[in-house]
């Protein structure tokens, strides 16, 4: 009688930590349908609308003042690390004129500076107005080998500023996200 009890709460105790290990693991997937509950599928960031897909989440948010994280919680565990992640980082100032070409020039001077010389180019179009970005693969930081993931900053002529990572699939879901914000009327 002894040995069922014990027996019984052996298989009680693990089955709690199998569940608690699987909420952890999916905490920011929950997280996500969280925010999408409370919020819907677009964040506010300063005068900018940003669509927000299922299975993102909104994290260090301070949009009304100009700023919101974006990050993909979906992504696929492999044995890359740095190929984990897929985010998005906005930032909106004031409204401003920026010459892209110009602002193109420095990003991708400073790159080269750093030692990074495959740097990729990407224009893009929001709602309202074209978004340059300057963008270089990761490197593993354990074997200095070019990685997976590629990370990109990005400029619009009205002062919106992005900065991304994404592996190959998740930057098509990051440029079809920058092709969906909008500045919100005045």
């Amino acid at each position: 009688m002894r040995f069922k009890r014990l027996l019984f709460a052996a298989i009680v105790v693990g089955i709690v930590l199998l569940g608690a290990y699987s909420a952890y693991r999916s905490r920011l997937r929950i997280e996500a349908k969280i925010w999408h509950w409370s919020h819907g599928n677009a964040v506010i960031v300063a005068e900018h609308e940003v669509p927000v897909p299922d299975g993102w989440l909104v994290k260090d948010s301070d949009a009304r003042e100009g700023s919101a994280l974006l990050i993909d919680t979906r992504v696929k565990r492999t044995s890359d690390p740095l190929a984990n992640v897929n985010f998005i980082l906005i930032i909106s100032g004031p409204h401003f004129q920026v010459n892209l070409d110009f602002w193109k020039s420095q990003s991708e001077q400073s790159l080269k500076r750093k030692g990074i010389s495959d740097v990729r180019e990407e224009m893009l179009q929001t709602k309202d107005e074209l978004v340059s970005c300057v963008g270089w693969h990761e490197l593993n930081p354990v074997t200095s080998v070019r990685g997976a993931p590629t990370s990109m900053q990005c400029m619009s002529a009205g002062g919106l500023f992005l900065m991304l990572t994404g592996n190959e699939g998740g930057l098509q879901e990051i440029f079809s996200i920058i092709s969906q914000i909008r500045r919100r009327a005045s």
